[in-house]
């Protein structure tokens, strides 16, 4: 004789166990595998320079473990500033520096020449990161732009919206 339990709970702690061990393994091995990243990508936003709105960014930075090359690609718009600008990086890093390994998880900072999209001119930028650590800690983002049309702009703050993320090599 086959008999079936007519209550919903059973079994329902037992599962949750199991539920909870998958998360907190999965969760061990995800950080294991981010300390030797140094490729980081984000979308979102963090709080305009103005305070007023949100600032919008958009990136995907790679300098792979070892070497001392980084390309990337960044587009950010802080509208209440009226500032706009793209970014596309291909450069090597100087003095046979080498890209940041475990030691530098779960930051990162990166340099380029950005380009104004509403405007005409360069400038250059310094970006640095903060990868998430949770859900409720998206990232950190700090925004430095130097000369160019936009030369003294900075905004940094964690992310309001989205996250950036350290993939690992």
């Amino acid at each position: 004789m086959i008999t079936t339990s007519t209550d919903p709970t059973a079994g329902t702690a037992r599962k949750r166990t199991r539920v909870r061990r998958l998360i907190a393994g999965a969760g061990a091995l995800a950080m294991a595998l981010l300390l030797s990243a140094c490729h980081y990508v984000g979308s979102g936003t963090v709080t305009s320079a103005t305070g007023h709105g949100p600032a919008t960014f958009n990136f995907n930075f790679n300098c792979p473990t070892g070497t001392n090359h980084y390309t990337g690609v960044l587009v950010y718009t802080d509208q209440a500033a009226h500032v706009s600008f793209t970014s596309s990086m291909d450069a090597t890093l100087p003095n046979n520096t080498t890209c940041p390994s475990t030691g530098s998880y779960p930051f990162g900072a990166f340099a380029g020449v950005y380009t104004a999209r509403t405007t005409n001119g360069s400038g250059e930028f310094e970006l640095e990161l903060e990868g998430a650590t949770s859900a409720s800690n998206p990232g950190y983002f700090g925004l430095k732009l130097i000369n160019g049309p936009y030369n003294g702009y900075t905004n940094s703050g964690p992310v309001t919206s989205g996250a950036i993320v350290a993939i690992p090599d």
